[in-house]
């Protein structure tokens, strides 16, 4: 299946991107099928350019879009409808980091808490019996 995504490129703090279609199972950074367009991240406001004729044959060959250039080319009015949610993928924490808070055991009805003394004389009372 082809898709259509970002190629990052540029220095190292200064990302520049390549608008390309490829196959969906190969890496980002790997060979591609045609590169249509670019996008500049860094410019006010940011720079999108790409062959609009392009993009529509890949769409009407079947190919899909990425989220984040789905909605790039629903912001540029080539595709029409609602723009998808973009998932960035969590980060996991380190097992030493914060701790799962459990949830609070709540007092059952009829029964107040009493002290541990108490209690204790209370078990004491019934072994006796």
């Amino acid at each position: 299946m082809l898709v259509i995504r970002l190629k990052r490129i540029g220095r190292k703090n200064k990302p520049y991107y390549r608008l390309v279609v490829q196959e969906k199972s190969k890496a980002p950074s790997s060979s591609v099928v045609e590169e249509i367009g670019t996008f500049n991240p860094h410019t006010d406001p940011a720079t999108i350019d790409f062959n609009k004729e392009r993009v529509e044959y890949w769409i009407s060959q079947g190919a899909k879009a990425s989220a984040t250039v789905h909605n790039m080319l629903v912001n540029e009015g080539v595709i029409k409808g609602d723009k998808q949610r973009v998932v960035q993928p969590k980060i996991k924490e380190k097992e030493g980091g914060e701790e799962e808070k459990k949830p609070e055991a709540k007092p059952e009805e009829g029964k107040e808490d009493k002290p541990a003394e108490e209690k204790k004389e209370e078990v004491k009372e019934e072994e006796k019996k």
